[in-house]
């Protein structure tokens, strides 16, 4: 379902699924299709979805996956500086 509004919400809804995607890959809750929606989302979304997903990552207190850690540093160039600032701190934890 959340794929789908990805897919097919308005520009709001598509932003908050992509933050609610980045938190069921982060619990490892979302499996493949999950994965590389999320994957997709960080190199390839837009500036508002990007920042959704960092913002899930910031918040979280799971474990980031490795092959998602390598897509967060490349994201840290594309969101805004405080933002920036607070994933930097959680990557480097």
């Amino acid at each position: 379902m959340m794929v789908t509004m990805l897919k097919m919400g308005a520009t709001g809804t598509c932003d908050v699924a992509a933050g609610a995607l980045a938190k069921l890959e982060l619990c490892n809750f979302g499996g493949v299709i999950v994965t590389e929606t999320v994957e997709d989302i960080m190199a390839n979304g837009t500036l508002a979805q990007k920042e959704w997903v960092a913002e899930a990552v910031i918040e979280s207190t799971e474990e980031i996956p490795a092959r998602m850690r390598e897509r967060l540093i490349v994201l840290e160039d594309s969101i805004g500086s405080s933002m920036r600032k607070a994933l930097k701190e959680k990557l480097d934890v």
